[in-house]
């Protein structure tokens, strides 16, 4: 059965690293160890992922365009996760303390590729990261709180394209 969202005239469009089962139990467990204030939103196991490129709302006519140019070469990824911070609006991201040179790599080459494509480019530097929930507040207490940060590892040898649409992300195409 073809999803909903193929039917709508554009998509929320982003390309990201997405985990295994292994890299979604590791994150739900440090999630779970977290004293979350009441109001904080936990990301839901199934959007967990690393954005590569935020693309945005797009013309669905562009997608097999897209579909093939974002097919560039990459070596494997692996990332330590090992810090979590509190970004603004109450964002609370894990972070890795090092960006590995093949994940640099593929960001860049990514890059080229939106720009080659007419797309644009966020201009801030890259920080691989993953969203553990929104609406934590603006103090960093209950982080305080929580148990000594626990590593992650998160190992891919590819990068997907997704669309975002009613809270939900559908896999467009895997590379």
């Amino acid at each position: 059965m073809p999803s909903k969202f193929l039917r709508l005239p554009a998509s929320r469009l982003f390309l990201a690293l997405w985990p295994g089962g292994g890299e979604l139990d590791a994150v739900a467990k440090v999630q779970q160890s977290l004293p979350w204030p009441a109001t904080a939103r936990p990301t839901p196991r199934e959007n967990i992922h690393i954005t590569l490129h935020f693309i945005g709302q797009m013309p669905r006519g562009r997608l097999p365009e897209l579909i093939g140019a974002f097919a560039v070469a990459s070596r494997p990824v692996e990332l330590t996760f090992d810090r979590i911070e509190l970004w603004g609006r109450g964002l609370v991201a894990l972070t890795a303390s090092h960006t590995p040179a093949a994940l640099s790599d593929l960001h860049a080459a990514l890059s080229e590729t939106l720009v080659r494509s007419g797309l644009p480019v966020d201009s801030r530097p890259y920080l691989p990261h993953i969203t553990l929930a929104r609406n934590a507040g603006s103090s960093a207490s209950f982080l305080m709180r929580a148990p000594e940060p626990m590593e992650v590892k998160w190992r891919t040898s590819g990068h997907v394209f997704v669309e975002s649409a009613g809270g939900r992300y559908n896999v467009i195409s895997r590379y």
